[in-house]
């Protein structure tokens, strides 16, 4: 069984930026979060409310989370290709 710890085999530098940006409202860290921290920030912008007694995040949540997460990077994308 191999572990994969890296974010970067899921997700671009922009990808995991721009989720970090938009849920944290900080600058990111140069080091990527973990897959874990990262996979619940897209959850929470597909509607998983992660309270005490929640189970983990289902399909469905980080399905609509990874649509607005593409939303939000071609957003970024766009803004850094017009304002540099």
């Amino acid at each position: 069984m191999i572990l994969i710890k890296t974010v970067s085999y899921f997700f671009s530098p922009l990808e995991w930026k721009t989720i970090y940006q938009i849920s944290k409202q900080e600058k990111p860290p140069n080091k990527p979060p973990s897959i874990a921290t990262i996979l619940l920030m897209v959850a929470k912008l597909g509607g998983f409310l992660n309270r005490k007694r929640d189970k983990d995040p289902g399909p469905t949540a980080i399905w609509i989370g990874l649509q607005r997460l593409k939303d939000f990077t071609l957003a970024v994308q766009a803004l850094n290709n017009t304002y540099g």
